[in-house]
């Protein structure tokens, strides 16, 4: 099942969301949540097929023992996910 409609993909070289799945779409670049170096996906919860509310229940359930390890941070919010992947 899809939670987003329209994930964002920050980068040192890039910065898109993606439309209707596959197509990429320039966005200005977020540097305020990212440092050089780093990728930032940001997964706003605009399914129209799933509440925000069980998204965010959903993803947190099944993702909170991978972020433990240290590569991957996030940042859940009751309507997006943040996860930024650290520098190897």
């Amino acid at each position: 099942m899809s939670y987003s409609q329209t994930p964002h993909i920050y980068d040192d070289t890039f910065n898109f969301k993606l439309e209707n799945y596959i197509v990429p779409d320039e966005i200005e670049a977020n540097t305020q949540k990212r440092k050089k170096g780093e990728t930032l996906f940001f997964f706003p919860f605009n399914h129209k097929a799933k509440s925000k509310e069980d998204a965010y229940k959903e993803i947190e359930e099944k993702l909170e023992h991978l972020f433990q390890r240290g590569f991957i941070s996030y940042q859940p919010a009751k309507d997006s996910l943040v996860v930024l992947q650290k520098e190897w």
